[in-house]
């Protein structure tokens, strides 16, 4: 069952499972951002486009990888800091926000993670013609940089930002504060997410796996 977020516009396409279930796992997808160099990239040609588009406060950088698999009728949302499969939006379909989207190289962006906003909805116009532009001028910088697949777009997470940690559980992503999980396990790490406001830059997600193959996701300061 194909599940519709919401209408497509210009660029907007709408949210499919396949979409999510094309994203790599994360040590495939950091294979990727190691073998395209994307690491050299972030803090100056990227960090440049979001700032002279005025975009630094609208989306973060991120890197495309899934937490674990959903099946053809779910969607990926979040609630209170925990993220879950929904089997379908149904009468909460008018309160789920995007949260993470996929750029092609036709321009066109595509959502794969949502959060539940019961009081406020806040969505991305993919009209407004300083979004559009922006969006076109990532997408051509992801060819010309050969990342594609590699990279996409996230929302901004406000001036207040301080950090989290994700931990995966089954099927279930919950997101701690940092100190409160100093000690969260790891074996594997990589940089997932960057964002280039002056609040809050110093802040980027790092993810990790452990020996059990779990997925976490660490914000800290660089």
């Amino acid at each position: 069952m194909a599940l519709c977020i919401s209408p497509p516009t210009s660029i907007h396409t709408a949210y499919s499972p396949t979409t999510y279930s094309a994203i790599p796992i994360l040590s495939t997808a950091c294979a990727n951002f190691k073998t395209n160099n994307a690491a050299s990239h972030i803090y100056s040609t990227f960090r440049t486009l979001f700032t002279s588009h005025s975009m630094d406060r609208t989306f973060g950088l991120i890197l495309l990888h899934r937490h674990f698999d959903l099946a053809d009728d779910e969607m990926l949302v979040e609630y209170n800091g925990t993220s879950v499969p929904w089997k379908k939006a149904g009468i909460f379909e008018a309160k789920l926000q995007e949260q993470a989207w996929i750029v092609g190289k036709d321009g066109n962006v595509t959502p794969y993670e949502f959060v539940y906003a019961p009081r406020e909805v806040v969505q991305v116009d993919w009209e407004d013609r300083k979004v559009v532009g922006f969006v076109k001028a990532f997408a051509d910088c992801l060819e010309r940089l050969g990342l594609e697949g590699v990279l996409g777009l996230c929302a901004y997470p406000g001036d207040d930002f301080q950090g989290r940690v994700e931990v995966t559980k089954g099927r279930a992503n919950i997101s701690l504060h940092p100190k409160d999980a100093m000690n969260e396990a790891g074996t594997y790490s990589a940089d997932a997410a960057w964002f280039f406001a002056p609040p809050i830059i110093m802040f980027k997600c790092i993810c990790k796996t452990d020996d059990a193959g779990n997925h976490t996701q660490h914000c800290d300061v660089t």
